[in-house]
């Protein structure tokens, strides 16, 4: 029987590394390919191992030696010192990885946390409905939003659109004009441009921050 080797192989088509057991062709499979490859080729004779960890930059610095069929690849018997090496190499990689990623999760959800513990508080004693309509603009069907917030008994009305290739808008069906970051409402006209027309009063900004931070367009793309 003919003696079995631990390979390393590398295909860069598929930016693929495994380790696989081969064993060379006997003469009558050296018959089946060129004179070129007769010596080089492997055959595998057991399952293969992804190492979906271990990086290109890791490849032995060594010429290969020799070929599995099948693909375009190169393969590299390994000592049994080599083989624990890529074998360590790969499940710290896997174990960074997860580390890695249960660190982000543990983050979201700490973040979440937060974020809902300040939108409690923002909330706190205000109250807030909301209904919807179908309208069309350039970029066809879409919602816009009309919220009503009262806060220590005054109540405010804002409505809010995604506006095509524009971008987010809160308007009022009670005040001429944009609300705009600035706590004021501006309008525009030709040639003269933007121009407020008042600054919000005190509730009215905070009703107003509430339907920008909160809204259901908060943190939408323009539509384009």
């Amino acid at each position: 029987m003919s003696e079995t080797y631990t390979c390393l192989v590398w295909e860069p088509d598929w930016v693929s590394i495994k380790l696989l057991t081969g064993r060379r062709l006997t003469e009558a499979e050296k018959l089946k390919y060129t004179e070129e490859y007769r010596e080089k080729m492997f055959s595998s004779v057991g399952e293969s191992k992804s190492l979906t960890h271990v990086p290109w930059e890791s490849l032995p610095k060594r010429q290969s030696d020799g070929c599995f069929p099948g693909t375009t690849n190169c393969a590299w018997i390994l000592s049994e010192e080599e083989k624990g090496y890529y074998l360590g190499l790969e499940a710290g990689l896997a174990l960074a990885e997860q580390n890695a990623k249960d660190r982000a999760e543990w983050e979201a959800e700490r973040q979440k946390e937060a974020e809902d513990q300040a939108r409690e508080r923002d909330l706190r004693g205000v109250q807030w409905t909301t209904t919807e309509k179908i309208i069309r603009d350039e970029g066809g069907k879409t919602t816009e939003y009309l919220h009503t917030i009262t806060i220590r008994g005054k109540t405010y009305r804002f409505t809010e659109r995604n506006v095509f290739d524009f971008g987010r808008v809160i308007n009022s069906p009670d005040q001429e004009g944009m609300a705009t970051l600035a706590y004021v409402w501006q309008v525009f006209s030709a040639p003269a441009g933007w121009r407020t027309v008042r600054e919000m009063e005190p509730d009215e900004r905070e009703a107003y921050r509430l339907v920008s931070k909160y809204g259901k367009f908060a943190g939408s793309d323009t539509r384009m």
